[in-house]
């Protein structure tokens, strides 16, 4: 897999503790890779998430993996199927990933 940058995975999430209100993503490597902030309730109470909200961070912490699968599908079955239009949405995706 092409260096682009990335902290290398994998990621984990780690769940509100009475010390944060807020989802952590981060690894081994460097210990935080993104947050996802707790919010007020419109009626002042205190903070806190939804379900989309760690639904979201599950999908952030699985970024690695995904990645290097939609990267080995379509170094392996690329040319079979290049004119799959899933085909030129991976490569997409993979190229959105990379900053191209």
């Amino acid at each position: 897999m092409a260096d682009h940058g990335f902290t290398r995975g994998p990621w984990s999430v780690e769940m509100p503790s009475r010390n944060s209100p807020n989802i952590w993503i981060g690894s081994a490597a460097d210990s935080s890779i993104a947050k996802i902030e707790a919010y007020d309730h419109e009626d002042g109470g205190p903070e806190h998430l939804c379900e989309t909200d760690y639904a979201n961070a599950r999908l952030i912490a699985a970024a690695p993996e995904l990645y290097a699968a939609l990267q080995g599908m379509v170094s392996a079955y690329g040319n079979e199927l290049a004119t799959c239009p899933y085909t030129r949405r991976a490569r997409a995706a993979l190229a959105k990933a990379a900053g191209e």
